[in-house]
């Protein structure tokens, strides 16, 4: 082989690892989850609804009455990743107490015009406490109404 054989060989070689290395970059990208609402249904009292357009949520109380609270865009997307989280909930469900099937949680999340997906949760006890999500959701509430 000549030196110029040579040549072409070894800048074939470092072209062929510098493609594979940015390859492999490119696919470490965020994905990112779109989705159009979310809807909790909390106990039979209160229904809190959010967009992911919006940084407000709409709470609608028993009687029918509904307030819009500020929870800045950040508190969408969180509420909605704790949502998303209840929807895929997968955990064993610690056997507790209640009585007269005490607790109901529902969850929906609309990712597009044919595709929405829900889960219910009955007999819970307090869903405050269900899981840890379901805290942070109660937290990000108390604050918002309490502004």
């Amino acid at each position: 082989m000549t030196f110029c054989q040579h040549i072409k060989i070894v800048l074939l070689v470092l072209l062929v690892v510098t493609c594979s290395n940015e390859s492999a970059t490119n696919t470490k990208a965020v994905v990112k989850r779109h989705w159009q609402s979310f809807t909790l249904r909390l106990e039979d009292t209160s229904i809190v609804q959010g967009q992911n357009t919006s940084d407000s949520i709409e709470i609608k109380s028993r009687d029918g009455k509904t307030t819009g609270y500020y929870v800045g865009k950040q508190g969408i997307d969180s509420l909605f990743s704790w949502a998303e989280y209840l929807l895929n909930y997968r955990q064993p469900i610690e056997i507790r107490t209640c009585t007269d099937y005490v607790g109901k949680l529902s969850v929906q999340v609309r990712y597009s015009d044919i595709l929405t997906k829900r889960v219910d949760f009955t007999s819970i006890c307090n869903w405050k406490e269900f899981t840890t999500e379901t805290g942070k959701i109660d937290s990000i509430l108390k604050l918002s109404v309490n502004r």
